[in-house]
């Protein structure tokens, strides 16, 4: 079965992009996975430095605390019974690579995450995760802004340089957006350079 991953670090800017990957999951017939990336918390994380048991269990406890806050964060967003969702907390000292290798083991279709909306050019283009995970995911990324008013897709621009690798891209985007009767815009955009030459010669 495919499924879809959606990673949240429960910020504002990962809430409609969990409405958009459900939506996703229920279009595609697709299983959603919702995780954290986590890192253990150490005993000097406490500023007062309280008295510590012996043996603290902090990876028992880290685990039940962010897969508590993960179901939480699901039910208050998509007001719904969310005990078919596949929930985990995952731990990890770096948050792109916890999501690429929960990908790469699930044969995640699609990664889903939440990005700033609209500022300084669009957070300088993505925020560094997701920028990461663009460049390094063994899928497509599906990057929403906070600020989209829309929880489906219905008109997908694929940019393309001519290169070879675009006919495997494209025919997965097509089996993404196909359930979603989407179309696709096909875009190539020549440097004015090359455009200026193209008509001198002309």
């Amino acid at each position: 079965m495919k499924t879809i991953l959606y990673a949240t670090d429960y910020s504002k800017n990962s809430e409609l992009a969990l409405k958009y990957a459900y939506n996703m999951s229920k279009k595609l017939k697709a299983k959603l996975l919702v995780i954290h990336v986590f890192d253990y918390p150490t005993l000097l994380d406490h500023i007062d430095l309280k008295p510590e048991p012996a043996f603290p269990n902090i990876e028992k406890d880290a685990f039940k605390k962010h897969n508590s806050q993960l179901s939480a964060f699901c039910k208050s967003i998509l007001q719904e019974d969310t005990t078919t969702l596949d929930i985990e907390a995952i731990e990890n000292k770096s948050v792109v690579n916890g999501i690429i290798e929960k990908a790469n083991k699930i044969d995640a279709l699609l990664i889903v995450i939440g990005i700033k909306g609209l500022s300084a050019l669009r957070e300088i283009i993505m925020g560094s995760t997701a920028k990461h995970l663009v460049e390094k995911a063994p899928c497509p990324v599906l990057t929403i802004p906070s600020d989209s008013v829309k929880t489906e897709i219905d008109t997908v621009v694929y940019a393309t340089d001519f290169e070879e690798e675009d006919f495997g891209a494209i025919n997965k985007l097509v089996e993404i957006v196909k359930p979603f009767n989407a179309k696709i815009k096909i875009l190539h955009i020549s440097p004015l350079d090359d455009t200026i030459n193209k008509e001198e010669r002309l």
